[in-house]
């Protein structure tokens, strides 16, 4: 084979390569026309364009088994080997550029215009499935994720609408408001829900599978925390119920330590009776001391079995020898409201007792209907303008603001300790404490 016709055949070479990506393009460019339903000459365009390249490619093949094996060459490749080179390279370039320009063209209005395929690819792009039926059940429109669910579940192509509604609610987890929960086999949650629509003044049923996967997934965090919530609730109550034993304990100590005191002076002042036989006071005055002993050692007994907190403070109001007097009715309906009265009294008691060297404190209740109101007055010496509150005192505020109430106290005349509790957060410590 001589040089030339070796550059010749590698012209030819190129060439039907050429033609047979340009044949491949516009044959893609006329199935895109159609279906796009773009103008009509662009469609002629893409097929005449086909027709061409296709021809050129078919001849070239023959050309190069004439040149190579001396096959025989059919008509049309012999009508194409006597065309001038330079125009069948005309012809091959020009195929080209129109299928490239074509191409372009058609990615433009794709991008650019509505078109009746645009809208299919839209509406099989959602992340909702969407499923349309009329009333037979004969499905009519439908998008890939819906199609893609009824494989699934039933293993055919969603056509009739009803053995696929049929096999929702079968195998559906659970119900709300008509809409099903339905999980698949990759983890996948959807809620399925239908409704009647009109189009083009025909009724239809449209069908909605909604994705609510991450929707889920968050509840049942929810319910977990809640679950541990629950748990450190529980700690919490008991936890409450200890250090109010604890602190009652520690109240119930330091009455028996006021009165073995007291019990202490009567026996001292009783034995120098015994002795002397005289004492500076009547034989009256110690006959009282013994009476109010006995009398608080009674009470004391039969507080161990008594349930009743205002009997409690009553009790340990005579254990430190002051007389306790209450204004108005406690409140009997609310533990947590009793627990930090009778803490507050019993710190109150011991303050005025120690500090204020007082023998009679007043307790008054009040109820406004949405608070409850309480103060407490000593007629103790005057207290010093300004109060730091040690233990005693800040435990008190601690406990009040802990259900939800205040304290402030005055030292304008005498000591007056005032606590507001309001009843709207006193009923919610108390559901948060029992769940």
């Amino acid at each position: 084979m001589t040089p030339m016709l070796e550059m010749r055949s590698f012209i030819c070479v190129v060439l039907m390569s050429v033609q047979f990506v340009v044949a491949c393009m516009a044959i893609y460019n006329a199935i895109a026309s159609f279906l796009y339903k773009i103008r009509l000459w662009k469609s002629l365009s893409a097929v005449v364009i086909a027709i061409i390249s296709s021809a050129m490619f078919l001849a070239s093949t023959q050309i190069l088994s004439k040149i190579y094996y001396d096959d025989p060459i059919n008509k049309m490749a012999e009508f194409f080997g006597r065309m001038p080179f330079a125009l069948s390279v005309g012809i091959t370039a020009y195929c080209a550029i129109m299928s490239v320009y074509i191409t372009i063209r058609l990615h433009r209005c794709k991008n650019n215009n509505i078109t009746a395929m645009s809208i299919k690819e839209s509406f099989d792009s959602l992340p909702t499935g969407l499923c349309y039926f009329d009333k037979n059940g004969l499905v009519v429109l439908k998008n890939n994720l819906m199609e893609s669910i009824c494989l699934e579940l039933t293993g055919k192509s969603l056509n009739i609408a009803m053995p696929f509604r049929e096999k929702i609610k079968e195998v559906s987890q659970y119900e709300n408001d008509g809409a099903f929960t339905v999980r698949l086999k990759d983890g996948r949650v959807f809620s399925f829900s239908l409704s009647e629509t009109e189009i083009f003044s025909k009724p239809y049923f449209q069908l909605v599978a909604t994705d609510i996967t991450e929707f889920t997934k968050l509840t049942s965090n929810l319910e977990y925390e809640i679950g541990e919530l629950k748990k450190v609730n529980a700690h919490l109550k008991k936890y409450n119920e200890m250090v109010y034993d604890l602190t009652r304990e520690e109240e119930i100590l330091r009455t028996k330590e006021a009165i073995h005191d007291r019990l202490g002076s009567t026996l001292i002042t009783t034995r120098r009776y015994l002795e002397n036989g005289t004492l500076p006071e009547n034989n009256r005055g110690l006959l009282e001391m013994w009476k109010t002993n006995i009398s608080v050692l009674n009470t004391a007994e039969n507080d161990c079995e008594d349930e009743n907190f205002a009997k409690d403070i009553e009790n340990a109001a005579k254990l430190v020898g002051i007389t306790l007097e209450i204004v108005g009715n406690l409140p009997t309906e609310n533990n947590a409201v009793a627990r930090v009265l009778t803490f507050a009294t019993m710190q109150c008691l011991n303050n005025a007792a120690r500090h204020a060297k007082a023998d009679k404190m007043v307790l008054e209740s009040l109820d406004d209907g949405e608070n409850y109101i309480f103060k407490f007055k000593n007629n103790g010496k005057k207290p010093p303008a300004k109060i730091n509150e040690g233990g005693g005192l800040s435990s008190v505020r601690k406990k009040v603001e802990q259900i939800g109430g205040s304290m402030k106290i005055s030292t304008s005349e005498n000591f007056v300790l005032e606590i507001k509790i309001p009843k709207s957060e006193v009923l919610q410590y108390d559901k948060s404490v029992d769940s």
